[in-house]
């Protein structure tokens, strides 16, 4: 018997506030891509999908350094409280860091995140390993030079756990809309030499 890889609907918020749903295998192949597979719904898991970009007036490595320093985030993100690396030596794959955001009804939300992609200059990418709030999730910066300037295009999957996961899309939408808020904040602050 062959096993078979679960299934993911994929709800990708888009900047209009449209929310698409996709059913993928978690492997990424499409659902009943091999002749004769049989698709069980009991497998679905949804998971919400957000991409944010901007462009700074400001070289790679600068732009490169400030992500990667979770110190920094509650400078240019607007919920981080504190952001702190827990372990030693510089970051790299496997360095974790934990942040402290606001919450719901002046709660704070914490969670820890581990480095599963690092090229210097170019890509960062985290998993979420603990959350206060539960659930699971997954982030990625993608950095291009444009000349002068440098793109950061940041992508979030979030599938939320306890209380929220009834909620995982207008929680996504609302996350997209202050990620986005953040990343010009971020830009501000950069081409200002502020950071």
């Amino acid at each position: 018997m062959v096993a078979l890889a679960p299934l993911v609907a994929v709800w990708h918020v888009l900047p209009i506030g449209v929310i698409e749903t996709t059913t993928r295998h978690t492997d990424g192949r499409m659902p009943r891509e091999l002749p004769g597979e049989p698709c069980d719904r009991r497998e679905v898991r949804l998971v919400a999908k957000a991409i944010m970009s901007v462009v700074i007036a400001r070289p790679v490595e600068d732009v490169f350094r400030v992500l990667t320093d979770p110190t920094l985030a509650p400078r240019w993100a607007a919920n981080a409280i504190k952001g702190e690396l827990l372990t030693d030596g510089p970051v790299g794959i496997g360095s974790r860091r934990r942040a402290v955001v606001k919450g719901v009804l002046g709660r704070t939300m914490e969670s820890v995140m581990e480095v599963t992609e690092f090229e210097p200059d170019r890509a960062l990418g985290l998993r979420l390993i603990s959350a206060s709030w539960g659930g699971s999730g997954r982030t990625r910066y993608t950095l291009t030079t444009e000349g002068e300037a440098t793109r950061i295009d940041w992508w979030w999957e979030m599938q939320p756990g306890g209380l929220l996961r009834p909620f995982d899309r207008p929680f996504m939408a609302m996350f997209q809309r202050l990620f986005q808020r953040d990343l010009e904040n971020l830009r501000a602050m950069m081409e200002s030499h502020a950071l």
